[in-house]
């Protein structure tokens, strides 16, 4: 049927025909009518409500039509329509109710299946929970075992601190300690580099004082050695004189007859 309706100044981009035939291809290819499908099929172009428009009215007329040749059926073929259509109601309601017998069996046995597995995952989620309470047991247990460490850590933590503080602190003593120790080391061997000069000077001192005592040792075995010259030559000279003195004792003892 064409439903083609002109428009002022100019023919539509697609034409009823157009339309419909892209409908029906795609009715064919098993798709679903719309706007955007039927502007695809026929290459893009027109308004894609214009065209749905178009297949709606399209599909009404044929709707028309096949109502007006439905009550123009012959009496004879309708009382045979009717009874078969007594016959498949009644063939249809048994075949219901077999269907939902049947649906009733397996829905009771989904519902068993359905049942049985709910329990053997609530036992499975009963053992699960069990397992897991016995692994929060342990891991109970064992965060109180850390809990433990960590004070006893912390305390341990805050002795070395409080240690490691007072290092400091007699670092800094000892520190100005050491600085003072310095100092004085400084004096000790500043006094000590004095003494050594001193001690240089002494021993030169000493030296000169044993090397004057050695020329005075020799001068006193000189004196000592010209001493004993001098006693040996006075012990001659006494010997001659108590010699000569004897003689002249001797001379005046005697008679003066014997001395003319």
């Amino acid at each position: 049927m064409d439903i083609e309706q002109a428009v002022l100044g100019r023919r539509p981009e697609v034409s009823d025909k157009q339309i419909i035939e892209a409908g029906n291809k795609l009715i064919k290819e098993s798709k679903r009518v719309t706007g955007f499908g039927l502007r695809r099929a026929v290459g893009s172009c027109g308004d894609s409500k214009r065209l749905f428009k178009v297949w709606q009215v399209y599909l009404s007329s044929q709707s028309t039509e096949n109502e007006h040749a439905v009550s123009t059926l012959p009496v004879e073929l309708e009382e045979t329509l009717n009874f078969v259509i007594s016959e498949t109601t009644t063939k249809l309601k048994s075949l219901a109710t077999e269907l939902n017998i049947a649906a009733v069996k397996t829905a009771e046995q989904r519902v068993a299946a359905a049942v049985e597995l709910a329990n053997e995952r609530e036992q499975a989620a009963e053992a699960e929970v069990h397992d897991a309470s016995i692994t929060i047991d342990d891991l109970e247990a064992q965060l109180t075992s850390i809990s433990l460490e960590l004070a006893q850590c912390k305390q341990a933590l805050q002795l070395a601190k409080d240690e490691t503080e007072g290092q400091i602190k007699l670092a800094g003593e000892f520190n100005l300690e050491i600085s003072t120790l310095a100092l004085q080391l400084n004096a000790k061997e500043q006094e000590t580099e004095n003494l050594t000069h001193s001690l240089a000077d002494a021993e030169q001192k000493i030296n000169n004082v044993k090397t004057e005592a050695s020329e005075l040792k020799s001068e006193k075995a000189e004196l000592r050695t010209e001493n004993k010259r001098l006693i040996n030559e006075v012990s001659n000279l006494t010997n001659q004189r108590d010699k000569q003195l004897s003689d002249l004792i001797a001379k005046l003892d005697r008679p003066i007859d014997n001395a003319a």
